[in-house]
């Protein structure tokens, strides 16, 4: 009796001892994560050849660009509506114009730097580029109080984290738009102050070097 007695003991022990084992062995079940995940800042960037870029030009130019100039320390971005794309002195040579007043503080920049860049954004960016085409960099930096992230390309032009096209340009030509060549209602509309408050657009005809999309 004695002995059997003292072997239930040890199976009782010996039972407790295993049940321990599993439960502190036995892996917690998973339980679903709820936590929301904060989506990556920005999609990358990534090159297409300008060829398939198949960029519509009035769309671009119609819901507003970004054209961007300079180096760090000195740089500056404005709004842009008007412009054109096309080829130009070669089938391999894919263009862009833009035009910038001589009174905009960007026209300076324009001159000095050889290149540029012009950003497309998405909708929710209109307040951006409003503020880009309201701002004057002469007052200040317009490239921070726009709250979007610079960037610097390639060819060492300024751009924005945040677009979704950006068109790597380089200067080839660059012409002044006197009004003595305009039709007279153009000029009445668009130049009502004269030439002598450096009004005038200037006209810079860009190569294509790369197009970036995300």
């Amino acid at each position: 009796m004695k002995t059997s007695h003292l072997l239930n003991i040890i199976l009782s022990i010996a039972l407790v001892i295993v049940t321990l084992m599993l439960v502190l062995h036995t892996p917690e079940k998973e339980t679903e994560d709820t936590t929301s995940i904060e989506p990556t800042a920005q999609p990358e960037w990534h090159q297409i050849p300008t060829d398939s870029a198949n960029i519509n030009s009035f769309t671009l130019f119609q819901n507003a660009a970004a054209l961007s100039v300079g180096k760090l320390g000195d740089m500056n971005s404005m709004t842009i509506g008007w412009g054109e794309l096309g080829i130009l002195w070669g089938s391999e040579t894919h263009v862009v114009t833009v035009y910038v007043r001589k009174s905009r503080y960007t026209h300076h920049l324009m001159e000095e730097n050889e290149t540029f860049t012009v950003e497309a954004f998405a909708p929710e960016y209109a307040d951006k580029l409003k503020y880009l085409g309201t701002a004057s960099g002469r007052d200040e930096n317009k490239m921070k109080g726009s709250g979007l992230t610079v960037k610097l390309m390639p060819n060492g032009a300024p751009a924005f984290e945040e677009g979704n096209l950006i068109l790597e340009c380089k200067k080839l030509y660059t012409i002044d738009y006197p009004t003595a060549q305009m039709d007279s209602n153009v000029v009445s509309r668009w130049y009502s102050k004269g030439e002598d408050f450096d009004n005038i657009h200037t006209a810079y005809v860009g190569e294509i070097t790369a197009v970036w999309v995300k």
